[in-house]
């Protein structure tokens, strides 16, 4: 049996000691920067359900922007042109001048846009509803249909 020596450094109780300590902080990091991206913004078209053969079904355009305030949006909609189309577009919440509008770019694909021409409120941080996007559903029975949505661009007071 050989002395003890104090002078002497276990390295595999430095390793794990390290590599335990850069997972706590590993950990911390990804923790951090998952709570920033929360606090990103976010749009979303609304689910809703309606019964059979509804007029005029109503789809929100949601905006979640904890941190940053808005002057318009812009993003694209494609749906099943077989089973059913956007009819109109409005503005709603706050503040008010702002207006929506919708172009076909092809046989189920619309550009929806958010604007206020002149350009003299933002839409403030916390906004919920900004656009509802009326279908008509009046030949629909039951369907479930997916909305999807691309092409997003949101902008500031900077443009």
């Amino acid at each position: 049996m050989y002395p003890k020596n104090d002078n002497v450094v276990d390295i595999y109780n430095s390793k794990m000691y390290y590599t335990h300590k850069f997972r706590k902080n590993l950990w911390f990091c990804i923790t951090f920067l998952i709570g920033i991206l929360h606090a990103q913004l976010t749009v979303t078209l609304g689910t809703v359900e309606y019964p059979g053969y509804a007029p005029d079904i109503e789809v929100p355009v949601i905006v979640n922007n904890p941190s940053n305030t808005i002057s318009g949006m812009q993003f694209d909609m494609v749906v099943d042109p077989d089973i059913i189309s956007p009819s109109s577009i409005n503005a709603s919440g706050s503040p008010s001048g702002y207006t929506a509008d919708m172009n076909q770019l092809s046989s189920g694909a619309y550009r929806i846009l958010l604007f206020n021409a002149g350009n003299a409120a933002l839409i403030p941080v916390n906004s919920d509803t900004v656009m509802t996007i009326h279908f008509d559903g009046s030949t629909i029975t039951s369907a479930a249909i997916n909305l999807v949505m691309s092409e997003l661009i949101v902008t500031d007071s900077s443009g």
